[in-house]
C-alpha cells in the first residue's frame, strides 16, 4: 500500500552545519518543525497558519485545501500555535 509520510513545517532561524558531506539543522525552528510533524497524521502535512499563507500566496498549495485554523500548544514552545492540515492525495 506504499508508504504514508507526515510532515510539519515552520518556517524561522535555524543553524546548519556540513560535516562529512552531511547537512545538518539544528535549533528551535527544527525543533518546532518536529513537533507539528507530531500533530500530522499519515499523509497529512501540519504547518503554522503564516507558513499556509505564504504557501498558498506562492501557489506552493495548489489543489490543496487547508484545514479551517486550529490552536494547540506544542512541547517546549511557550504559548500556542495556530496550525492548519493539508491531507495530501497518495
Amino acid at each position: 500500500s506504499g508508504v504514508r509520510l507526515k510532515v510539519g513545517v515552520y518556517s524561522g532561524p535555524c543553524y546548519s552545519v556540513n560535516a562529512n558531506n552531511i547537512l545538518d539543522s539544528f535549533g528551535q525552528s527544527v525543533n518546532i518543525a518536529a513537533r507539528l510533524q507530531g500533530k500530522a497524521g499519515a499523509g497529512e502535512i501540519v504547518l503554522t497558519e503564516e507558513a499556509a499563507k505564504k504557501a498558498l500566496q506562492h501557489g506552493w498549495l495548489q489543489g490543496a485545501a487547508p484545514s479551517a485554523p486550529f490552536s494547540a500548544e506544542l512541547k517546549g514552545v511557550s504559548g500556542s500555535l495556530s496550525m492548519v492540515r493539508v491531507l495530501v492525495d497518495a
